[in-house]
C-alpha cells in the first residue's frame, strides 16, 4: 500500500486519465478501421496476444474490417480470440490474403 500510495495509486485521478487514455486509443482503432474499410482497404491482426484482444473486445470490433489475426504459435492457431470470435491462423495467411 505504501508504494501504491507513492506512485500515486490510490487517486482517483490516476485511473479518470488511464481511461481517458484507453478511449483515446480505442477510438483511434476504431477510426482507422472505419477509414481502411471505407476506401476498400483490407486489414488482418498479427499475434494473439491477450493485451490485442483485450483492445478489440473493449473497442468493440467485429470481423467485417478484421476478418483474421495471424499468430506463429501452433497451438493458438485454429482456435479463436475469445469475445468476437476472430479466427486464428498461421502466419503463412499475410501472405495468402496480402492484406493492405
Amino acid at each position: 500500500m505504501a508504494l501504491e500510495r507513492l506512485q500515486g495509486l490510490l487517486n482517483d485521478a490516476v485511473y479518470a486519465a488511464f481511461q481517458a487514455r484507453a478511449k483515446a486509443v480505442k477510438n483511434g482503432l476504431l477510426s482507422f478501421l472505419v477509414q481502411a474499410s471505407a476506401q476498400g482497404k483490407t486489414v488482418a491482426g498479427s499475434g494473439a496476444a491477450a493485451k490485442g484482444n483485450t483492445i478489440l473486445n473493449f473497442a468493440g470490433i467485429r470481423l467485417d474490417p478484421l476478418p483474421f489475426v495471424c499468430d506463429a504459435t501452433p497451438s493458438k492457431q485454429g482456435s479463436f480470440l475469445s469475445g468476437r470470435k476472430f479466427p486464428i491462423l498461421p502466419p503463412q495467411a499475410l501472405f495468402d490474403h496480402r492484406p493492405d
